[in-house]
């Protein structure tokens, strides 16, 4: 019985190891996106206000010119703290919930802010978990 519990000690311990290797990662990978986030732009004509509503319901918002790519819109949330982790390599998609539409990273890279339909003074996002 010592034995077992020592082997569920060592898994817990190895368990707590790999979760907080996790975490530096994540505080890693968003420090590299903050250093290549541009400035924000100031508000005037060109340039639409995002408001994005997060999977834990916080809500941000940040200006970008129209024509910036769309990943550049992806690149702020990797900024964010997002629980991503929950299961196996979670990832996002960003969407609009009026008329739907959505925006997986893969897909938009030819894609500028204001070519995705994101041209209004503000527009809303929802920041979507996907497996």
């Amino acid at each position: 019985e010592a034995g077992s519990e020592a082997a569920a000690a060592a898994v817990e311990a190895a368990a707590a190891v790999e979760a907080e290797r996790q975490r530096a990662d994540a505080a890693a990978a968003r420090a590299v996106a903050v250093a290549a986030l541009s400035a924000e732009p100031a508000e005037g004509v060109g340039t639409v206000s995002l408001l994005l509503r997060l999977p834990d319901g916080a809500r941000c918002t940040r200006r970008f010119v129209h024509g910036s790519p769309l990943a550049a819109v992806f690149a702020f949330v990797d900024t964010l703290e997002l629980n991503l982790t929950v299961g196996p390599a979670r990832g996002y998609r960003l969407a609009s919930q009026f008329p739907r539409r959505v925006w997986e990273r893969s897909s938009c890279a030819d894609t500028s802010v204001g070519g995705a339909g994101l041209a209004g003074k503000q527009e809303a996002l929802i920041v979507e978990l996907v497996d």
